[in-house]
């Protein structure tokens, strides 16, 4: 499931991307995806039809990245468990 996810997550970035240079508009800072990177990505504003595209684009990128910290913390809550920790050990 998780790799599903980040499938999910590396095509909407890439849509993202290319709608953001479809428009016009090119990222100055260093690299991409960064704190930096998705504050701008939020700060553009666009009219009426594309402001809407790009907000279902940022709240798919939310989604994705909310829904990954999850599967995160419980593939490590599980790690850290009794059943798991062996093998968690033995992997180190």
């Amino acid at each position: 499931m998780r790799d599903d996810k980040k499938v999910a997550m590396k095509k909407i970035k890439q849509q993202i991307l290319a709608f953001v240079l479809r428009q016009g508009y090119v990222y100055e800072g260093k690299s991409k995806w960064t704190i930096a990177h998705v504050k701008w990505l939020r700060s553009l504003e666009f009219t009426g039809l594309l402001q809407e595209v790009m907000s279902e684009y940022l709240i798919t990128f939310d989604y994705l990245v909310s829904k990954l910290e999850r599967l995160d913390e419980r593939i490590e809550e599980l790690a850290s468990g009794e059943r798991y920790a062996e093998n968690v050990k033995k992997l180190q």
